[in-house]
């Protein structure tokens, strides 16, 4: 009897050996590479725990770290998903600085991707998100997200032409409207804005920058400078100066390329309505 109690104790005991230790391939589990340990997520590296230089035991990826009960790996603190209290605290995965209030109550706890970033599949970093400057695409329509990003190109946003990329942001490119320069024979790539200022390219004497800073428009002429509606005269129906720039009158809208103004809804009935219903008015009169 004392056999088979030795023997019972000694499997209890090896079971809860092996429940401590975790499944194989599972975190504190058993591994010899890294692609066996698949069993907990952000659990993927397979260590030598044992200093015997083989790797023997999967362990929290860089950036996580093993819960109390060592089930879960979870965000290290100011990592990505993890603990924090201030945008300052969130340093461990780049760009993942924003510190959230995942828990909605007033107080934020946790560090997520920053603007214009999304997690990869496994969560372990920040990657561009769909629609900004190298996010993915389909179509130009879907590069939204990013100012002179809107070019799709091998199903990345890029930056257009007349501009270059600047960390996450398209900025104007040397020789065009706003980019660099050592004088005016550098500023050579937009229209009327040979001009070098400051060491960047402006538009001359005559014309203003539009809203995009991506041409230069007469003065005077639709979406350029003005100071009173007298000086809107060289674009049909732009003769209304608001906001210091020429825009188009009422009944007219701007079309798609902001180069003309276009008969538009005026938002009350036109006369054209006006008569169209009189006419016929008079026309059931006459018949009754």
């Amino acid at each position: 009897m004392d056999i088979v109690r030795t023997l019972v104790s000694l499997a209890v005991v090896l079971s809860l050996v092996s429940s401590a230790r975790g499944a194989a391939g599972a975190l504190d589990g058993a591994c010899t590479t890294n692609e066996n340990c698949i069993g907990t997520p952000h659990a993927g590296t397979c260590t030598d725990t044992d200093s015997t230089s083989t790797l023997d035991t999967c362990k929290c990826d860089a950036g996580y770290t093993a819960n109390v009960g060592n089930t879960a790996c979870q965000g290290a603190a100011g990592a990505l998903d993890g603990a924090c209290d201030a945008q300052s605290a969130c340093t461990g995965t780049l760009h993942a600085g924003t510190c959230t209030d995942t828990n909605k109550d007033g107080t934020p706890d946790t560090c997520k991707c920053s603007a214009g970033y999304t997690p990869n599949p496994k969560s372990t970093t920040c990657i561009v998100a769909d629609g900004y400057l190298e996010g993915n695409c389909t179509t130009n329509g879907s590069c939204s997200h990013t100012p002179h990003a809107e070019t799709c190109t091998s199903g990345k946003c890029k930056c257009n032409t007349g501009f270059t990329a600047d960390t996450t942001l398209c900025k104007a490119a040397d020789g065009y409207l706003e980019g660099a320069c050592l004088d005016g024979s550098a500023c050579i790539h937009t229209a009327n804005a040979s001009t070098c200022t400051g060491k960047l390219c402006k538009c001359d004497s005559g014309f203003t920058a539009n809203s995009e800073n991506t041409t230069c428009l007469v003065n005077g002429a639709l979406g350029g400078k003005c100071t009173a509606a007298t000086e809107c005269v060289k674009t049909a129906n732009a003769g209304t100066c608001t906001s210091a720039k020429c825009a188009c009158d009422a009944g007219f809208i701007l079309n798609p390329a902001k180069t003309a103004c276009l008969a538009g809804d005026t938002g009350s009935v036109s006369m054209a309505s006006i008569w169209i219903v009189v006419i016929t008015s008079m026309s059931l009169v006459l018949y009754l």
